[in-house]
């Protein structure tokens, strides 16, 4: 959790909101080792904007983000393993209770669970959140099958799900959005003429922004320095870089004479809502997978909304079962001609921006994580236990 990824931010802010409707929360998660992410246990909750609503057990794993292919997966999964029936046996009496949910999102950590409770050492309801699945993973179709309630936010994961699991459609929540959030720390007071002051924005440039992952090679950071590239007249932000990828983009910028392009590093979530704020519009140019197309959530859209600044998506069915042509810009995907195009056509109305970015901040204020998980709440113990 020492990271502030999309994935990682969900995750939090589940359990902050979780703890808002009157439930005691504890959020399990093993301890890995980052490159370029250096950020102390005590420093979590800072790292997100987030008050100490919730614990944080971190298991004691030794697990390297460096370690690659099957051995990454079997030394996480054997740690995991390892360390979580110490945690159960430490815990067994919440374990015992019927009245406990576990709710997890990761396929390995589920499995110890499932099989406790095959053997009647664990009573506790389990609640799988599937952002995806792999139709060929037996672990993935074991963990489905064996959950009592599935939350899934895309129509076509549903469909995928019960296509290759034939669980029944009523294992799963209908619920609104769970990934867009106005309770960010501190958020409501920032400005963005004051942001663009602390940041050194000039005055009278255009500024562009992509947060995100920024893997060498990664086709939707790839296409957005093809914008910088030929639109000299607007300057570039890209956020999120790592030390690895810090040096790669750095030569880059070097080698391509991009002056108008700047890397800024990880950054606690606060800070980075500063960037994110400062911006005149907001992109994140997703190439065309089946993952993307089919079971894509961004949970950057929850600080681009909020932002009240114009966003700009790639044009995928699983964005447009999301979000509303209202709210946000769409651009045909990997086409960066096209990108570059849209990005001058947006830039050029200022009307329809401002338009879009009001309606995009109202839209993630009645879909905020509190809201969202309330209604995820109310739908797991009215099927689970009854009442609501």
């Amino acid at each position: 959790m020492r990271k502030n990824r999309s994935d990682a931010v969900h995750i939090m802010m589940c359990c902050s909101a979780l703890a808002k409707h009157n439930t005691n929360v504890v959020l399990v998660t093993p301890k890995v080792k980052r490159n370029g992410y250096n950020v102390k246990f005590s420093e979590i909750f800072d790292l997100y904007g987030l008050e100490q609503t919730f614990n944080i057990k971190e298991l004691p794993t030794r697990i390297n983000e460096k370690t690659q292919g099957s051995l990454k997966f079997w030394t996480i999964t054997i740690q995991k393993l390892i360390h979580f029936f110490g945690f159960f046996w430490s815990n067994k009496r919440t374990f015992s209770n019927d009245e406990t949910i576990i709710y997890s999102q990761c396929y390995i950590s589920a499995v110890p669970y499932i099989l406790l409770r095959k053997v009647g050492l664990v009573s506790s309801k389990i609640v799988f959140t599937a952002a995806s699945i792999k139709p060929k993973s037996y672990l993935h179709k074991f963990v489905i099958r064996n959950s009592d309630l599935i939350i899934a936010g895309l129509k076509y994961t549903v469909s995928d799900i019960i296509k290759h699991t034939g669980v029944n459609k009523e294992k799963f929540a209908d619920t609104p959005l769970v990934f867009l959030s106005n309770s960010m720390r501190g958020k409501e007071e920032l400005s963005k003429q004051d942001c663009r002051r602390e940041l050194k924005f000039i005055d009278d440039k255009k500024y562009i922004l992509y947060a995100g992952k920024t893997g060498v090679g990664k086709k939707s950071v790839e296409y957005f320095l093809e914008c910088a590239k030929n639109l000299e007249e607007f300057n570039f932000v890209l956020v999120g870089a790592n030390e690895n990828t810090m040096r790669y983009y750095q030569r880059v910028i070097k080698e391509d004479n991009l002056n108008n392009l700047t890397v800024v590093p990880f950054l606690p979530l606060p800070e980075y809502y500063k960037y994110v704020k400062a911006a005149d519009l907001l992109v994140d140019y997703y190439e065309a997978t089946y993952y993307n197309k089919f079971y894509l959530g961004p949970g950057k859209s929850s600080s681009y909304f909020n932002s009240k600044n114009p966003v700009l998506f790639s044009d995928l069915p699983s964005l447009r079962h999301l979000f509303p042509e209202e709210i946000v810009f769409f651009v045909e995907p990997d086409n960066p001609k096209l990108l570059i195009k849209k990005v001058k056509e947006i830039l050029q109305d200022e009307e329809k921006m401002n338009l879009k970015s009001e309606l995009a901040y109202n839209y993630a204020q009645k879909h905020s994580f509190e809201y969202t998980m309330g209604k995820i709440l109310n739908f797991c113990q009215s099927k689970l236990h009854g009442t609501s």
